[in-house]
């Protein structure tokens, strides 16, 4: 995805993007997908089982 400052930028967005809902959430460093930096959400079922 570009340059470095680009990805750098684009995570920088993702991660104001999460703070301004202001629920927990945690950096997973070197999860990202190949194509750019990427915001995974788990939910929970009625079961309580994630997805």
């Amino acid at each position: 995805m570009g340059d470095v400052k680009t990805w750098d930028e684009a995570e920088a967005q993702l991660q104001c993007a999460l703070e301004k809902f202001k629920l927990p959430w945690t950096l997973n460093a070197g999860d990202g997908a190949f194509y750019g930096p990427k915001i995974d959400i788990i939910v929970l079922d009625a079961m309580q089982r994630q997805h």
